[in-house]
């Protein structure tokens, strides 16, 4: 589980045979397991040098203070950015075909979903890409080890593959089918981009500039074939105009972001000097074994 500010770096490791999730435990971290799945988390607070802290406090705050100051920005312009998506939407969403969406859905269904679950499903919710300082990052990996058919919706917009999602998640949740959703990291509360269902080993991944799909999908569905086409035609530059709004905004908070990191690692620096190597190693020792014996 990498994390979401520098993601060469992990917040989580999950082990799904030993039921167990090992989380770093700083005071960020504050969550809670599934049930059934055990938690732990490291604390390496003790192993600091808090002597050495103190006497670097004035710099270590100001570096922190950099680094805030560059986040909100980065954090204004992406809200900024997710108004001009939800207009987009709001625009969008009247003028496509319904009964399209429903008779392709039907179609998949009968293609892939091919049982009914004799137990209630559960809807697990996950994300599979971030914004982060080093750009918006996808774990293709997921997808692409979870599914052995991956349906692609290339849709520019995004709004269109939202609605097919919501129509084949009834139809999953009528078969009692079990499944991941994957939020979008924008909007998270509004729109679903990805859906993966483990047990049929079938993906269905929103395809567009932020996130192209990669390799060669099972299929690809153009989402214009589901659009108004008078409405798309008409309508075409001022959604280009909308879209080329909301990437700048994009671009600018990756950028700063980017100044965010800079400042952090500078700062994590102190911390790293400041750690007492022996007590890292009991602490690492201490956790194995809490792990795997």
């Amino acid at each position: 589980m990498p994390c979401s500010f520098n993601p060469i770096h992990l917040e989580a490791v999950f082990l799904p045979v030993l039921k167990k999730i090992v989380m770093n435990g700083n005071i960020f971290q504050q969550s809670t397991a599934p049930e059934n799945i055990d938690l732990i988390h490291i604390d390496f607070g003790y192993t600091i040098d808090h002597d050495f802290l103190q006497a670097c406090a004035p710099v270590i705050k100001k570096l922190k203070e950099k680094k805030d100051e560059a986040y909100e920005k980065a954090r204004k312009n992406l809200k900024a950015a997710s108004i001009i998506d939800r207009e987009i939407c709001d625009i969008y969403a009247d003028h496509f075909h319904v009964d399209k969406i429903n008779r392709f859905v039907k179609r998949i269904s009968e293609k892939y979903f091919f049982c009914d679950s004799a137990v209630q499903n559960r809807e697990e919710l996950r994300f599979l890409s971030a914004v982060t300082p080093i750009g918006i990052v996808v774990e293709y990996e997921t997808l692409f080890s979870q599914c052995d058919t991956v349906i692609a919706l290339q849709d520019d917009y995004g709004v269109v593959a939202n609605t097919i999602l919501k129509t084949i998640r009834d139809e999953l949740n009528r078969r009692r089918i079990s499944y991941h959703r994957y939020l979008c990291a924008l909007t998270p509360a509004t729109r679903t981009e990805h859906l993966i269902i483990p047990d049929l080993r079938l993906g269905f991944f929103t395809s567009n500039s932020f996130h192209p799909m990669i390799g060669k999908p099972t299929k690809k569905i153009h989402a214009e074939r589901f659009m108004e086409e008078e409405y798309l035609k008409h309508s075409k530059n001022k959604f280009r105009f909308l879209r080329k709004a909301k990437t700048e905004l994009i671009g600018d908070a990756l950028q700063y972001l980017k100044i965010a990191k800079i400042y952090h690692e500078i700062r994590q620096t102190y911390i790293t000097a400041s750690e007492k190597t022996e007590n890292c190693e009991e602490t690492e020792n201490r956790i194995l074994q809490e792990i795997f014996f």
